[in-house]
């Protein structure tokens, strides 16, 4: 089976100081191809996790795809991990460019706290037709 994967480190520059408040930090990326494996096994595993020594006032976490992809696909999402973290929501939601998907939200994850998230999204044909969320239409 062959893996992929990306990994994203934060360094802050300027240096975050005691005193300064809160940053908001959002990390956007398009990966060519990214969807092959859902389209050939109907099935695929995005996972995320969240290290921090202090506590993260809310983590978002969201999966676009392209209306094509939709309409061809019927696509549907579940949280696999990380559901039962308290406050977490997984809901239908929709990029500035109007592709479909899911946004998965935390608030107030703990200090030293890792948040580990999978969240497996399948095609219809991988004979997914349980209660999970929808994309907003």
């Amino acid at each position: 089976m062959k893996i992929h994967a990306k990994q994203i480190s934060a360094f802050f520059l300027p240096a975050l100081q005691p005193q300064e408040g809160a940053r908001e930090i959002v990390y956007t990326y398009r990966w060519p191809e990214m969807t092959r494996k859902l389209l050939e096994k109907g099935i695929e595993v995005f996972k995320l996790m969240v290290l921090s020594l202090e506590q993260v006032r809310r983590v978002e976490y969201a999966l676009f795809f392209a209306p094509e992809l939709h309409r061809m696909s019927g696509l549907s999402c579940e949280v696999l991990l990380g559901s039962k973290y308290p406050g977490a929501v997984l809901k239908g939601a929709s990029s500035d460019a109007g592709w479909e998907g899911w946004r998965y939200e935390v608030a107030n994850v703990a200090a030293d706290h890792t948040l580990e998230c999978q969240i497996e999204v399948k095609t219809r044909r991988s004979g997914s037709d349980s209660a999970t969320a929808s994309p907003r239409r």
